[in-house]
């Protein structure tokens, strides 16, 4: 299973996995309407799912492989909460866990609120008011994410930051926490474009602003 928030890089390492022809890696199942078969996304549904989901009841073309969840923790509007009987029920099947982070919080914050605010072919003017809803926002989800995660054994921690840097050993990585062959894995497979963390110039159109707000705090290093 992978744990993440918005914003974190989980595409790009989602279709990195999926790459590996014996890891079946199914994304965002809970943030659809309904979840495959037209079971309703409500609690009892979605454990009922899970159990069918790592059950006998997989289709032919998922019979001997590893099947997986990706598990978007979102807030304030959230996939599941805390309590949900889904992480009971995920948990019971001991998964393996991988975790994925950004370890800087201000490109999170300003990807959440960039994508609102965004308009095509211009750079998003972000004000003080909108950036900080944006970081309270990644800060709860990784509180929220943290506490579904001590109801699992051992995970393993990765940051978007890694997978920029060296993207081979990160999915190495990732696949052994797995049990799968790194060496399997399709090097050709189409993923997307995995950039370098660009200048605030590059993101927002009012830059200096930020600078100014962050002066002097915890995340005054991260811009």
């Amino acid at each position: 299973m992978l744990f993440h928030t918005p914003q974190s890089g989980s595409d790009a390492l989602t279709a990195l996995l999926r790459a590996h022809p014996q890891l079946g890696l199914h994304g965002r199942l809970f943030q659809r309407a309904a979840l495959p078969g037209g079971v309703p996304q409500t609690a009892e549904g979605r454990a009922a799912f899970i159990e069918g989901f790592w059950g006998e009841a997989a289709g032919p073309k998922e019979q001997g492989r590893t099947r997986g969840l990706t598990i978007c923790v979102e807030t304030p509007k959230r996939d599941m909460a805390i309590d949900d009987p889904v992480i009971t029920t995920l948990a019971g099947y001991d998964p393996a866990i991988i975790v994925l982070r950004r370890d800087n919080w201000v490109h999170q914050a300003l990807d959440r609120a960039a994508l609102k605010r965004g308009k095509r072919g211009k750079l998003p003017e972000i004000s003080a008011q909108v950036f900080d809803q944006a970081l309270r926002d990644v800060r709860q989800g990784y509180a929220v994410m943290d506490q579904m995660l001590e109801r699992f054994g051992p995970v393993l921690e990765l940051s978007f930051e890694e997978l920029v840097d060296d993207r081979a050993d990160t999915v190495t990585l990732a696949l052994n926490h797995l049990g799968l062959d790194p060496a399997q894995r399709d090097a050709a497979a189409e993923v997307p474009e995995i950039a370098d963390l660009p200048e605030l110039e590059k993101v927002i159109a009012n830059p200096d602003t930020l600078r100014t707000m962050l002066t002097g705090t915890e995340l005054d290093g991260f811009v």
